[in-house]
């Protein structure tokens, strides 16, 4: 068993995030081997790994463009629920600048409109369009429109949250458009 995987069969056990991040921080060799796992996709390494660079992206201020565009590659393929789910997440609070990026651009708004897509990648999909293509792309904005009124039968609380929060937020551009 690699020194990696040993370390996330422990990890699961107790999953203390911030024991975890000045070694990330620091040793660059692990971290890399760590998120490598995310890629090979196997249970429950994958998981946890993606797991684990979620909440390190979030909350170290870490440089993110030596995995930004292994995380968008793993994206576009992944078929893993969990993977997408945290993967996307961390496109929700780090800025990537990847609004020129038409390809992932699309693949956000695929797990965004797929109906198999869990409800926290669906959130999760369009928080990343907006935090990063929406404002240097403001005419995204009918066809974000356009999926929350698809949205609209599906009951569950945060994609309705969801729909409010868009339409709270976007009201005075969505009238503008009328």
């Amino acid at each position: 068993m690699s020194e990696v995987r040993y370390f996330l069969d422990v990890f699961k056990t107790k999953r203390k995030f911030k024991s975890v991040f000045p070694r990330l921080k620091t040793d660059p060799e692990f971290r890399n081997a760590l998120f490598s796992e995310i890629a090979l996709n196997e249970y429950p390494y994958a998981e946890y790994a993606s797991w684990i660079a979620l909440h390190f992206y979030e909350h170290t201020r870490s440089d993110f463009s030596e995995w930004k565009s292994r995380f968008m590659e793993i994206l576009q393929v992944t078929r893993n629920h969990t993977v997408q789910r945290n993967l996307v997440h961390i496109f929700t609070k780090v800025r990537a600048d990847i609004a020129d990026d038409g390809e992932f651009l699309s693949c956000l708004f695929a797990h965004f409109e797929n109906a198999e897509s869990l409800a926290a990648l669906k959130v999760n999909a369009y928080k990343a369009i907006e935090k990063q293509y929406l404002k240097a792309h403001p005419e995204l904005l009918p066809e974000i429109k356009l999926l929350m009124d698809l949205h609209r039968e599906d009951e569950r609380p945060s994609i309705q949250a969801m729909r409010r929060n868009f339409e709270k937020k976007y009201s005075k551009q969505l009238n503008q458009l009328r």
